[in-house]
């Protein structure tokens, strides 16, 4: 596994796009926030690759089913219906 520097970036790179999605999905009319994500997403291409990433991700697990109580009936864990706590989409 590549430990270089250019890992390190791609990660905090990552984790800065998941928390851009969760903040424009927490306030989504909010223009200075649009403001600051442009202004991110123009500092790298890493930038918009990773939040573009990072989006496709958030769409994703807004599709999935949540569990029918038969399923909770039969000793299955509960899986939440919205879109996953900030830090959990690591790589």
């Amino acid at each position: 596994m590549d430990s270089g520097p250019r890992q390190h970036e791609d990660d905090a790179a990552w984790q800065a796009a998941l928390d851009w999605v969760m903040a424009q999905h927490e306030s989504p009319e909010d223009a200075s926030l649009r403001e600051a994500l442009a202004a991110w997403l123009a500092e790298s291409p890493a930038h918009r690759a990773a939040y573009e990433e990072a989006r496709r991700v958030w769409l994703l697990t807004g599709f999935v089913p949540p569990m029918d109580a038969s399923d909770d009936e039969a000793g299955r864990e509960d899986t939440p219906a919205s879109p996953p706590p900030s830090h959990a989409g690591r790589r």
